[in-house]
């Protein structure tokens, strides 16, 4: 004779007692409780995959980019790194020390007049044909591939794609 108990969760559900006597065939008992709680014991396998769903709504343009708003100190063209210092932009420079916050134009700026200064995420501009790689401050506020030989070497992002900036400005050091 043997004896089979399965158990659930802790709680015993059926129990089975299997009586073999020598001379006769083999009979089963069961003797089943009430079940309050079932668990699963075992984890099955995932069927097929089913048919795509329906495309969902077009999602807001653009990326998320961080800015700052506030008049320019002089005439600013579009695409170029300024500094905002004393609560003014103007053209940042490789060759000049920079205090204050730098920034990204993303189109012109009349002297006096407010503006939009990026200092965080992705700026895309057509006619750019970068190489994926670092972007530098050069003079004057434009951008560059080239790592600059004197002055202060400051990494303004990284282009991701030869039409597409990605803004992380970061002074790596001054050259002499």
């Amino acid at each position: 004779m043997s004896n089979t108990i399965q158990i659930i969760n802790g709680t015993p559900i059926a129990t089975t007692i299997t009586v073999a006597p020598t001379d006769q065939p083999v009979q089963n008992i069961t003797v089943t409780e009430e079940v309050k709680e079932v668990s699963i014991v075992t984890v099955g396998v995932p069927g097929p995959v089913g048919p795509a769903g329906v495309d969902g709504a077009v999602g807001p343009t653009g990326l998320y980019r961080e800015y700052l708003e506030g008049p320019a100190a002089e005439t600013l063209g579009g695409h170029r790194v300024v500094q905002i210092y004393d609560g003014l932009a103007s053209y940042a420079d490789n060759q000049t020390a920079y205090a204050g916050q730098l920034a990204f134009t993303t189109g012109a700026v009349e002297s006096g007049t407010q503006g939009t200064f990026y200092i965080s995420g992705v700026v895309t501009e057509p006619s750019w044909s970068f190489s994926i790689g670092p972007v530098y401050l050069g003079s004057n506020g434009l951008i560059t591939q080239t790592k600059p030989e004197v002055g202060t070497v400051v990494l303004v992002g990284r282009a991701i794609s030869a039409t597409s900036l990605s803004l992380d400005f970061q002074q790596l050091y001054r050259r002499i």
